[in-house]
């Protein structure tokens, strides 16, 4: 027998995370949720083939990749392998029962040699990372190894993920509302949900602007903040109370106010990163005052954000920022005059707060259009969130999830003017099943971890103040 999880985990150069969504059959999801396996037996995993991928109270013993392989090219016969493992290799190599099918199974087989070879090329020395492979629906099941022969992996903080993956926020978001959906479904899982966001900003602004504050810092700094979601958190959503239940509003209003925070948190640090991005004054200060606003608390059994089509949803958004947002403006102003900018740091000086979220009120075109975003991708998820609360098997919400990603990227992107915030996907649903968690079960399940490191100074740039109109 292999070594136990244990050794592997004293070992950081052996073993990976191996995580795999696919529908190999009508109706079934095989999910390989994080299972611990020694990088020597990844193929061993591609083919499930590992004791811990069967899915039987019967102890099977691991068999070689050697004695695969060779049985596959016929230097052994096919009947020499356990009956166990014949099964499972014609599921994932197609039947075994001919010449001809042998020939092709063993061709199969050599693309998944491949496919390991890249993924362990992929892999850091030294580093404890996940392997996700790509999610495979019943329809693009015929065409696995076309897909997979495809395949270029990459390292991804912290994780080996699809290059295709990696590099398209879009894709991302559909994966991690994938893997949102298994997780739900399945206590077994023991990867859970990432996000990742790295941001080049003057160190001033970091300081300040930053969802974990670095401290104190000068000149430009790469902030890359981490958010890992245990994967027993995502069971939250299949605890949830239904809709018909007094506790539904309760529960999922701990979600919604969760989501409204992250976004006041992450949406000002990813749209003002530099000094000079404050010289429109038009987009900083609804920024501004959006970061300092309250959150909606929930009214009622449906409401779960602001309506802003009612009269009085600004001044309950605004009624107690006044306050943060002076303290807000001191640090800004000081950053300002420490930086020479005499002219701009007025405009930010802390007496202008009141001025300031009048002027947001009265023209509120930009932080009308940021709240009801805010709405829409809070209703979008809880609507998710029921449809992972109702599913018999989350083979039926993971193909749900490409609408899902669909409509919460088009959200996103209408958040706040031209800026392109799909990336958030990921934030909104950890940061919301968190907090469904946390209100179930009584204590969060989020790990956050930033790293902060100088870069190479910019050049000194010339700006000049645009400022917005006086309230």
């Amino acid at each position: 027998m292999r070594a136990p999880r244990e050794k592997l985990m004293q070992n950081a150069t052996s073993y990976i995370r191996f995580c795999w969504l696919r529908e190999s059959m009508p109706g079934h999801l095989e999910r390989d949720g994080g299972i611990v396996i020694d990088q020597d037996d990844l193929l061993l995993a591609l083919l499930s083939l590992l004791p811990s991928q069967q899915r039987t109270e019967t102890t099977q013993r691991l068999v070689s990749q050697d004695a695969v392989l060779a049985a596959l090219s016929g230097e052994k016969p096919i009947e020499s392998l356990p009956a166990w493992v014949r099964k499972g290799l014609t599921v994932i190599l197609g039947p075994l029962t001919t010449l001809a099918q042998r020939h092709a199974a063993a061709r199969h087989a050599g693309v998944l040699v491949d496919l390991a070879a890249r993924i362990r090329a992929a892999v850091p020395a030294g580093a404890e990372v996940e392997v996700h492979l790509p999610y495979l629906d019943r329809r693009a099941w015929p065409l696995r190894f076309e897909t997979l022969d495809n395949t270029e992996f990459v390292y991804h903080h912290g994780r080996v993920l699809p290059a295709e993956v990696a590099g398209c926020p879009e894709q991302l978001a559909e994966y991690t509302a994938q893997w949102l959906a298994a997780c739900s479904a399945d206590a077994t899982m023991a990867a859970g949900l990432a996000f990742t966001h790295s941001v080049r900003a003057s160190g001033e602004l970091a300081a300040i602007l930053s969802p974990v504050p670095p401290g104190p810092q000068s000149g430009p700094v790469e902030s890359v903040v981490t958010l890992e979601l245990a994967a027993s958190a995502c069971r939250a959503w299949f605890y949830a109370p239904l809709e018909k239940s007094g506790a539904y509003f309760p529960v999922h209003a701990s979600a919604s106010v969760a989501v409204q925070s992250a976004l006041r948190r992450w949406v000002p640090w990813h749209c003002l990163t530099h000094l000079e991005d404050l010289a429109d004054t038009a987009t900083a200060y609804p920024l501004l005052a959006y970061m300092v606003s309250r959150p909606f608390p929930g009214s009622r059994r449906t409401d779960f954000t602001y309506d802003t089509l009612t009269k009085n949803w600004t001044y309950l958004m605004f009624q107690f920022a006044r306050r943060p947002l002076r303290l807000l403006l001191k640090r800004i102003h000081a950053a300002l005059t420490e930086a020479g900018h005499l002219e701009l740091a007025a405009a930010y000086h802390p007496d202008l707060a009141k001025d300031i979220i009048a002027g947001v009120r009265k023209e509120r075109r930009a932080i009308q259009a940021l709240v009801a975003a805010e709405g829409a991708i809070v209703n979008q998820i809880l609507k998710f969130g029921l449809e992972l609360r109702a599913a018999e098997d989350p083979r039926r919400v993971t193909s749900l999830a490409s609408e899902f990603s669909y409509g919460l990227g088009t959200r996103l992107r209408r958040l706040f003017r031209d800026r392109d915030l799909t990336g958030f996907a990921p934030l909104v649903l950890i940061e919301a099943t968190n907090a469904l968690s946390k209100t179930l079960f009584g204590e969060s399940a989020l790990r956050v971890t930033a790293n902060i490191r100088q870069v190479e100074s910019r050049e000194p740039e010339r700006f000049s103040a645009r400022l917005a109109p006086a309230a």
